[in-house]
């Protein structure tokens, strides 16, 4: 699938309040290459109570309108199928329902994921309980506005924490 040599390590560490997940990826061949990375992170919450904050002013593209905007609210709900990709996010964000509250942190990852498939989608999918999206939402921190260049030799490290409050 790809023509060039690399080595991944992908580390996962707990601790009493916080689960840890680090992804290397070093070039080990003589060539560039590129590379988009998301860590895919599902959150139990109860959809109706939740709410995550730490988006507000932040770019974001609506991956199935095409819009690009920048965030206006404080504390984003979901009420329909959303996927957007949050572009160059300096914050935290924290994610809060009935369920509890939980601070997504990361270093690496300039870009994080907000997906929720919603009715009609998560019925389409093979693999995800028709009333799934009831109880989930994606906060994913990843590399998926540009694609990450290494060169030979180069290595690169993307984070997450995931510290219940």
């Amino acid at each position: 699938m790809w023509d060039f040599s690399f080595k991944i390590e992908y580390t996962v560490r707990i601790d009493e309040s916080t689960l840890y997940t680090i992804m290397t990826v070093e070039n080990t061949d003589q060539k560039e290459f590129d590379f988009t990375a998301l860590l895919h992170t599902y959150l139990n919450v109860d959809i109706q109570s939740m709410t995550v904050n730490g988006f507000q002013q932040e770019k974001c593209s609506n991956s199935l309108t095409g819009e690009d905007f920048v965030e206006t609210s404080d504390a984003v709900k979901i009420e329909a199928n959303v996927d957007q990709i949050y572009k160059g996010v300096e914050k935290d964000q924290i994610v809060s329902s009935n369920l509890g509250k939980v601070k997504v942190s990361r270093k690496g990852l300039p870009d994080v994921v907000f997906w929720n498939p919603w009715i009609e989608k998560a019925k389409a999918m093979g693999d995800f309980n028709d009333d799934g999206y009831k109880n989930m939402v994606c906060v994913e921190p990843g590399y998926v506005a540009q694609r990450k260049v290494l060169k030979p030799s180069e290595k690169w490290t993307g984070s997450q924490w995931l510290s219940v409050l």
